[in-house]
């Protein structure tokens, strides 16, 4: 389940090709990928800010406040921009 979630599209590099079914149209990757720099907690990364993603993480964690869910930022870790954050969720 895992790699086929891969091959469906979720890498960075396939974000970039994902379908808006809202304005009929592809996500636009600087509508959808924000960097974040010098965090305190998690230093420089991308988050994930689709309103699907949105809205399903603010439900799920009932936190009507997040603004978008970080993806892994380790560079030597082979996940980097393919999995979410390791450390906020597993």
């Amino acid at each position: 389940m895992h790699e086929l979630t891969h091959v469906l599209g979720f890498m960075s590099s396939s974000m970039t090709r994902w379908f808006n079914q809202t304005s009929n149209s592809i996500y636009n990757s600087a509508d959808i990928l924000k960097q974040v720099v010098n965090d305190p907690l998690f230093g420089n990364f991308t988050k994930l800010v689709t309103p699907e993603v949105l809205y399903n993480f603010r439900n799920y964690y009932n936190c009507p406040t997040i603004d978008g869910v970080p993806l892994e930022n380790y560079p030597s870790s082979g996940t980097f921009g393919h999995h979410w954050e390791s450390r906020l969720i597993r």
